[in-house]
């Protein structure tokens, strides 16, 4: 099963993943990957973080603060990516990588880490970017995710991994 994640932002994809990946883990399904929350400090955004899947090891990915990578108004931080990369080329039945966007390709080893899964078999949800939903192979499902649909997709998924 492949599956891909689009939206705009705000519209609950990583509220998704997260869901997916507590219920799946419940199941005793091996998965592994990584997902991005943001940080908020007096409810102004400041930066991501990165939570690695299944030992919920946090790391920043991006902030508002130098050292790192200059991305928009963010330092991208490479060591934070790099907990990402290392996630994903564990052993799993089911991989989950929220995000494949832009940020992240900031580290030279995400293009071939991410391609190396693009390019097998394995069981995938991904979260990606919405001007890069053409990494999808044909017959693999991408969802728009919206507000009105996401409690839906999200008992729709745990459907189709069939271990209710």
């Amino acid at each position: 099963m492949r599956i891909f994640i689009t939206g705009k932002p705000g519209s609950g994809k990583t509220t998704l993943v997260r869901k997916l990946t507590s219920y799946l883990l419940e199941k005793k399904i091996r998965v592994t990957g990584f997902y991005t929350e943001e940080m908020r400090t007096g409810g102004k955004r400041t930066g991501f973080k990165l939570t690695t899947i299944p030992d919920g090891k946090i790391d920043i990915l991006a902030s508002i603060k130098p050292p790192g990578i200059p991305f928009g108004r963010y330092f991208v931080k490479i060591e934070g990516i790099a907990k990402g990369i290392d996630a994903i080329r564990r052993e799993g039945d089911l991989y989950i990588i929220d995000e494949i966007g832009p940020m992240e390709m900031k580290h030279p080893d995400f293009i071939p880490s991410i391609n190396n899964i693009l390019k097998s078999e394995n069981n995938l949800i991904a979260v990606v970017h919405r001007k890069m939903t053409h990494i999808a192979r044909e017959g693999e499902e991408i969802y728009q995710l919206t507000r009105e649909n996401r409690d839906r997709l999200f008992e729709k998924l745990k459907k189709e991994f069939n271990v209710e």
